[in-house]
């Protein structure tokens, strides 16, 4: 077997993004990454790609100067931020300035995100260097384009119709299923063409319903993708701690909890993504009216504008 390319010690640095849909399962996944993989995952990492988006305000980063600028704005993120200040006590972390320098092996912004999950990795006692967040499904380019064969990319998939109806209760969710449905088919067609692009090397995905129905096989396929032995058998003792958190039936719920108009509405928009990834469809040709398109449509868009003036 080669060596763990995503250890903390690999002189290749490399680095894992988990990443699926919102409501998909992914904190149940960095769960997974941590305790039986020993990935220091921390917080969300927003602040990836919300700096990343931005990098050229900082200039040429071989300047001492513009790559200070970079680093203290990092350690000023929000991610940083809830490490340093909203953790509980006992497992409160600071990443200082100081500590990203030290780790900083290139000078390039690669360089200063491989330092802060690095120096996480370190304070947690773990081995390996990752990060989970859902929306890295809206900025796998600008990853890769940093990151290049480093990076490795790890993606859940859930029934979307499931995803749907977890949005639809949160209170940042979607206004209806139409929206939650071109959300999801966006989500998975790109991680899916990009996954497509690099090869299933440093791309993999994973179903949620089969990291339930079949943890010890799905724990299997991370290992290989991980290219380091299977850590099955700590599952046992994840599966009790977990007893409390996540239930091996929660999923197919939408069969009973969404209306056939809903059913038609979503599979109209999404359903060769569901029937791709392995997802029953039930509604035979689904069509979505012109007029039923476009007052969905508006519904969205009204609580997306109501949303941003409460922001502001």
């Amino acid at each position: 077997m080669t060596p763990d390319p995503l250890h903390i010690d690999s002189p290749e640095q490399g680095i894992l993004f988990a990443f699926g849909a919102a409501r998909s399962g992914t904190t149940q996944l960095g769960r997974m990454l941590e305790k039986l993989f020993d990935f220091g995952m921390g917080p969300e990492g927003h602040f990836v790609t919300e700096i990343g988006q931005k990098l050229g305000r900082y200039g040429d980063l071989q300047q001492s100067e513009n790559m200070e600028r970079l680093l203290q704005d990092v350690h000023d993120s929000g991610m940083l931020h809830i490490m340093r200040a909203r953790w509980r006590e006992e497992i409160r972390t600071d990443i200082t300035l100081p500590m990203l320098q030290s780790a900083l092996h290139s000078p390039d912004y690669a360089g200063v995100v491989y330092s802060v999950f690095h120096n996480l990795a370190v304070a947690q006692g773990r081995s390996r260097v990752g990060n989970k967040n859902p929306d890295f499904w809206r900025h796998l380019d600008l990853l890769e384009s940093h990151f290049g064969t480093r990076a490795r990319y790890l993606n859940i998939v859930r029934d979307g119709r499931d995803v749907a109806l977890s949005n639809l209760k949160q209170r940042w969710g979607r206004a209806n299923v139409l929206a939650c449905a071109r959300v999801w088919r966006r989500s998975v067609a790109t991680a899916r063409a990009f996954g497509e692009r690099i090869g299933p090397e440093r791309f993999l995905t994973l179903r949620y319903e089969d990291l339930l129905t079949d943890p010890g096989g799905t724990v299997d396929q991370m290992a290989a993708f991980f290219q380091v032995p299977s850590p099955r058998a700590k599952l046992h003792t994840l599966e009790q701690d977990e007893k409390s958190r996540s239930r091996p039936d929660n999923f197919g719920k939408w069969r009973q909890s969404m209306s056939p108009r809903e059913q038609r509405i979503y599979e109209a928009e999404a359903g060769d993504e569901l029937a791709f990834f392995g997802y029953d469809t039930v509604v035979e040709r689904p069509r979505l009216g012109v007029v039923e398109n476009l007052y969905l449509s508006a519904q969205e868009l009204g609580q997306q504008v109501l949303r941003n003036v409460i922001r502001r």
